[in-house]
């Protein structure tokens, strides 16, 4: 059964692992879709003794402990933020995707590997450059089961310099060892 507005939310590990590639991220960070907060908290916890981190966080679920309840799609956003990072409803993820890169210098979103294959989306890489992509080789389990689903996933990062016609690199993570993965 499908979760209302795609609420499957980001195992702590797989920010883990994308903070263990690109190092620190900060400054003023947006999460347009923080659900629970798990990607706010992954990160704080991973960045412990670093600068803290200036987030501003929307969710279109009222229930959501947010700063802004809000769909982000509609809302009118006039800040800029140094990132933007979030695990987009697979639904409207090239909407989130179009969006965010108008209001960020780095944009990083847990997207499906699929996603880079599609007709439909080509245009946002025509426009926008094709992003970095930090493929997941464990698959994320977004179930209170622990099941996973047999898609792969990856982060797809488009920095401030992404040129269109310009291949993102693709990086694997490192493996995550599967106790991690169960949150112990």
């Amino acid at each position: 059964m499908r979760r209302t507005n795609d609420a499957y939310y980001t195992p702590e590990w797989c920010v883990h692992r994308l903070l263990d590639a690109v190092g620190y991220i900060g400054g003023d960070i947006l999460e347009p879709c923080a659900g629970g907060g798990a990607i706010v908290r992954a990160t704080e916890s991973y960045h412990r003794a670093l600068p803290p981190i200036t987030w501003t966080t929307i969710d279109i679920d009222p229930k959501c402990d947010v700063d802004i309840h809000a769909d982000f799609l509609t809302a009118e956003i006039h800040a800029t933020y140094d990132y933007v990072l979030t695990n987009p409803p697979f639904s409207i993820a090239e909407e989130i995707v179009k969006k965010s890169l108008t209001l960020a210098g780095e944009t990083i979103m847990l997207m499906r590997l699929n996603w880079l294959a599609s007709k439909k989306r080509h245009s946002i890489f025509a426009t926008y450059g094709c992003p970095d992509v930090y493929v997941l080789p464990d698959r994320p389990s977004f179930t209170d089961d622990g099941r996973t689903d047999g898609i792969d996933y990856a982060w797809m990062h488009w920095h401030s310099g992404t040129v269109p016609g310009v291949p993102g690199q693709i990086m694997v993570l490192d493996l995550t060892p599967s106790a991690e993965r169960r949150g112990r």
